[in-house]
Parts: C-alpha cells; sequence; structure tokens
C-alpha cells in the first residue's frame, strides 16, 4: 500500500481535491562524471513551438530524429498549455520505447542563459513554460525507467547546424538535439575540414578587411574582431568552443549557403 494525503480546497462554491503521493522512480538522473550506458540514447532540445528528438547509438552515430510540434502554446492557458506539454511527453515516450532508447540527454538549466540562440526570449515563451517542458520529461524519464543526463547546452544549435543538419538531412533542431545527445556521451566535436577552411580563408579576410577600414569610433568592436583572428590563427591552441562561438557571430547557413552576419 502506498502513503498518500488528500486535500479539497472550496474555490468560488466548487470543490477541488489535491491528492498527494510519492512517485516510484525506477529511473537514475546521472552525475556530471557519468554518461548513458544503454545502446541507444536520445537527445532532447526543447523550443516555443518543437520538442526536436534525435537517437543516437552509444558510439555517437546518429541513429534517427522526431519532431513533435506544439502548435501555438503560448495562446493557451496556464492549465491547458500543462495539459498539452503533458500528451506531447506522453508521445515522445512511447516514440522513445518503440525505438529502445534507454536514456534521455537533455540542456541543463544551469547553463540556460549560455545558450546560443535567441529562441527562448522575445517569443512570449516564458521561462516557466520551458522548465515545466524540460521537468516533465525528466518525470516521465525516470517513471519509466530511462537513465537522465543534463548538459551545458552552449552552440549545440551552431554545431549542429553547420555540421550535421546538411549531412543528415534533418532541420537544426532535430541536429541541435543530435549535439546535445552526443554531449552527453561526453564526445568533441571536432571541426569539419569544410569549417577549418571557412575560418582560416573567408572569415579571415572578411574580418581583416573589416579591422582595417574601422573608424576610431569603432575601436572596441575593433578588438573583438583582432581577436577573433588571433584565435583561428592559433586554433590548435584553443578549445573548440571558441571557434563554433565565432562561427556563431560570423557566420549562417541560408539554402545550404555560408552567409556572412558581420
Amino acid at each position: 500500500h502506498q502513503k498518500y494525503s488528500v486535500e479539497i480546497i472550496r474555490k468560488q462554491n466548487e470543490f477541488y481535491v489535491n491528492i498527494t503521493f510519492d512517485e516510484t522512480e525506477i529511473g537514475r538522473v546521472l552525475d556530471f562524471k557519468e554518461t548513458p550506458q544503454s545502446d541507444v540514447i536520445a537527445g532532447i532540445d526543447v523550443n516555443p513551438d518543437r520538442i526536436a528528438v534525435s537517437l543516437c547509438t552509444k558510439q555517437g552515430n546518429f541513429k534517427g530524429s522526431k519532431i513533435f510540434y506544439l502548435h501555438n502554446l503560448n495562446t493557451f492557458s496556464t492549465n491547458k498549455r500543462a495539459t498539452i506539454i503533458g500528451q506531447i511527453v506522453q508521445q515522445i515516450k512511447t516514440w522513445l520505447l518503440e525505438n529502445n532508447v534507454g536514456g534521455i540527454v537533455l540542456e541543463d538549466l544551469k547553463f540556460q542563459q549560455s545558450h546560443d540562440t535567441d529562441k527562448y526570449s522575445n517569443r512570449n515563451f516564458h521561462q516557466f513554460t520551458y522548465k515545466k517542458m524540460l521537468n516533465s520529461l525528466i518525470r516521465m524519464a525516470l517513471r519509466n525507467g530511462f537513465s537522465v543526463k543534463t548538459v551545458n547546452p552552449a552552440y549545440t544549435s551552431v554545431i549542429g547546424k553547420l555540421k550535421y543538419s546538411k549531412n543528415f538531412g534533418i532541420s537544426v533542431h532535430e541536429a541541435a538535439a543530435f549535439t546535445i545527445a552526443r554531449r552527453g556521451l561526453e564526445l568533441q566535436e571536432q571541426l569539419p575540414q569544410e569549417i577549418i577552411l571557412l575560418l582560416k580563408n573567408q572569415i579571415t579576410t572578411k574580418l581583416r578587411i573589416l579591422v582595417a577600414s574601422m573608424e576610431e569610433s569603432k575601436k572596441n568592436t575593433q578588438k573583438v574582431y583582432k581577436k577573433w583572428l588571433q584565435t583561428i590563427q592559433t586554433w590548435k591552441e584553443y578549445h573548440n568552443w571558441k571557434l563554433w562561438s565565432i562561427l556563431h557571430k560570423t557566420v549562417y547557413m541560408n539554402n545550404q549557403q555560408f552567409v556572412f552576419k558581420i
């Protein structure tokens, strides 16, 4: 028998019953030193209008992906929103079980401000809703025997976009989810040769032209560009994240072509 407590609340001549009990969790949250040990894991990328889930082998190879849409979520009341999130999470659970997934990898809330996109800002997407989505996914995983790993999401979008989206023919969100899964396995994201050449040639040339032509009033920006040039020139001495950061700030993909932001 399981212990539970019952609370009856009266609001405007209507009665509500809250039943509280402890859940049995058969899954486990992994600490930062642990990696998922199952043959198939899922990386999950949460967005205002969709949740992208990508499957990954324990060797780090892409195995498939799917997008679960949350249409017009921000237009609903808090209760309706919670119901929709719950329904989507159940759909995700079913798909994970069908694909023999043993563990999931998610963004760690502690590192949310380091995210490299603005997908959570200026879109009527409240932090409460984002946390609700992540927490619902974690609860589902623990109830159903999945291991759970959370990671720093920094640059997962730009890495996914520039490294995996074109190769696997998947959306940027699915590519970000795949990058999250690989990060959960503590795999390093080496720069492809195409990206190294882009940094050393086109981006370097563009930065040098900008530095040479900048006015005195833009001295601070000039210093930043000079620092980027130095980082590119000595790239083997730096953590790859510094280069992914430069890529995020200088280029974007449009129809599978690199376009300058600067």
